[in-house]
């Protein structure tokens, strides 16, 4: 069943999540691909690389519900939502960089985000080999979930998708800045979404992440490279493109 019929149907209730004041604000940009390049250069001369990870290229499996509720949160614009993913890190070529791999659990309320991270035993290659119909998956991160979330027991891997990202630090306030690009799915449970086709998203994401909830003044230049600020996800809109259904950033 295509997602779009699939939302026209949901009458999933609105969450109710609080604003503790526990985490950071995260604000993202939509940049056309073929802006991407300058708008690469344009960061390095104003921002400063990251001085630990400059770059390299992300990867991430993203689980979901048998109904893809995570999915429907982000398709239905819901304030607060909750996704869960394993990530790991490689070289330009897509192999496995030495270090772990890590369950992330992040929860945004509307642009603030909290996310909850653990060290997992399971080497990269091994993770990057299971199949993602295995039932290994489960059993990991069964391991991690809090009994209490509703999610718990219900979720499983439903895509691979990579990007390469280049981060950057504010030269005064130390704020967080990304640069996703060659956003792409490597991979599919097949029981959800046909065959990864390997197409490049037709644009990139900037980032900016600390404690303010609005862009900072360093920004002002973005619109002249076609940039607009968006609720974007990565998921979303990277299974949106593997049943060539339009995006909506």
């Amino acid at each position: 069943m295509f997602l779009r019929e699939m939302f026209s149907r949901s009458q999933l209730p609105r969450p109710v999540l609080d604003e503790d004041g526990v985490g950071e604000y995260e604000l993202k940009y939509w940049i056309p691909a073929a802006q991407s390049p300058a708008v690469g250069q344009w960061m390095t001369q104003t921002l400063r690389p990251h001085p630990a990870h400059p770059r390299g290229t992300i990867c991430s499996i993203y689980f979901d519900t048998d109904d893809l509720r995570a999915l429907e949160e982000k398709e239905a614009s819901f304030y607060g939502k909750t996704k869960y993913r394993i990530r790991w890190y490689a070289d330009a070529a897509g192999r496995p960089l030495d270090g772990p791999a890590w369950l992330e659990r992040k929860e945004k309320v509307g642009s603030r985000r909290r996310k909850q991270r653990h060290r997992l035993a399971v080497p990269v290659d091994v993770l990057a080999a299971w199949p993602l119909e295995s039932p290994q998956w489960r059993s990991l991160l069964q391991e991690h979930v809090p009994a209490g979330d509703p999610l718990a027991g219900s979720l499983r891997p439903v895509l691979e998708l990579r990007y390469h990202r280049s981060r950057y630090v504010h030269p005064v306030t130390g704020d967080g800045f990304c640069l996703d690009s060659q956003i792409r799915c490597v991979r599919t449970h097949t029981a959800f979404f046909p065959a990864a086709g390997h197409r490049d998203l037709r644009f990139s994401v900037l980032e900016q992440k600390g404690a303010s909830p609005d862009p900072l003044p360093i920004l002002r230049p973005l619109p002249r490279f076609g940039a607009r600020r968006a609720a974007l996800s990565k998921y979303h809109l990277v299974a949106l493109a593997t049943l060539d259904l339009p995006d909506l950033a």
